[in-house]
């Protein structure tokens, strides 16, 4: 028995049990590995219920979870995080035929996404006073600051095909991460969030 034929089998039910797995007898004990499938799937549907509440709750927490048990089985863990898991779903739901009439749906995933994604990156280094304070006043009028993405700031995708993109940390001021939970489908964005934050000559 390898690792990935246990990884495999873990996520397919329709897979035999791996070679070792025996109960005290010494035979192989499907009912014993079920329960350990049945632990691992309530786990990683844990993580993208947790992950994704936006989109729990428009679709209903049974269809959720029916959903999520498709998606698992198709997408094992890359990440030893489990509070990472999920970072394909948006696409995955680009492509589910039960949501095709959802067209909002993967988008409201790549919001939920961007918000995961900007609570775990690291912290971004403004422009330094320094680098102000020591401009002659030439350099000063000549000066421009550029728009830079932070590292917590990630564009998602669009609403309709005429918004603007928004990012993770202007939703996050915009309406609040407690807020957006608790959403309807946010309409078309009339505005970007980034903020400039680079000094350009």
């Amino acid at each position: 028995m390898t690792q990935t034929s246990f990884a495999k089998a873990v996520l397919d039910p329709e897979a035999a049990i791996p070679l070792g797995v025996v109960g005290p007898d010494g035979q192989p004990d499907a009912k014993r590995f079920d329960v350990y499938r049945n632990n691992v799937a309530a786990s990683l549907t844990r993580a993208l219920e947790a992950g994704f509440p936006v989109v729990r709750k428009l679709v209903g927490d049974e269809f959720f979870g029916a959903m999520a048990v498709v998606f698992l089985r198709a997408h094992p863990p890359r990440n030893r995080q489990i509070s990472l898991y999920g970072a394909d779903f948006p696409e995955f739901l680009a492509q589910f035929p039960p949501v095709a009439h959802l067209g909002y749906l993967p988008d409201v995933a790549r919001l939920e996404q961007a918000l995961r994604d900007s609570y775990h990156a690291a912290d971004s280094t403004g422009v330094p006073l320094e680098a102000l304070t020591s401009l002659t006043e030439a350099q000063l009028l000549q000066a421009r600051i550029g728009r830079r993405l932070c590292g917590s700031c990630g564009l998602t995708g669009r609403f309709s095909a005429s918004g603007p993109p928004i990012c993770a940390a202007g939703l996050r001021r915009l309406c609040g991460a407690k807020r957006w939970q608790s959403c309807a489908p946010i309409s078309t964005p009339s505005r970007t969030c980034c903020q400039p934050a680079e000094l350009r000559f």
